[in-house]
């Protein structure tokens, strides 16, 4: 069997680190330039709180 390593630039690029640098580059690009939605609409979690609570209320 062959003796090798991995590629340098691969576990650069693929690595949890590089993950997270992606995940913080991401959420700065979010602060700058938020994503405008419409109005807000009941989530699963609101009406898992409040299941008495409808869309049409």
């Amino acid at each position: 069997m062959a003796n090798w390593t991995w590629d340098q630039v691969l576990l650069k690029k693929f690595s949890s680190t590089g993950h997270f640098r992606l995940l913080k580059q991401l959420k700065n690009d979010l602060k700058l330039n938020p994503i405008h939605r419409g109005p807000a609409r009941i989530t699963r979690v609101s009406r898992a709180q409040n299941p008495k609570k409808t869309d049409s209320d």
